[in-house]
């Protein structure tokens, strides 16, 4: 038997919580749940009530949101 990482495990791994999104945004969670409601915050993904967001898109996002100063 391997000690691969269980389902739960993967999924934290490759997501980000509301109140992952709050501490990079540096804002409250419901304002996270304003963006949410409002389609603003790429990658949502709904497991029944739980909310995750796909690390690899909010990651991308983010970059691509961020200014550039050349």
């Amino acid at each position: 038997m391997t000690n691969s990482p269980s389902i739960l495990d993967r999924l934290e791994s490759a997501t980000y919580s509301e109140a992952d999104i709050a501490r990079l945004l540096n804002c409250s969670k419901r304002h996270v749940a304003r963006l949410r409601d409002r389609d603003l915050i790429p990658g949502l993904i709904r497991l029944g009530r739980m909310v995750r967001y796909s690390r690899r898109i909010v990651d991308r996002w983010l970059t691509e949101a961020a200014p550039c100063n050349p």
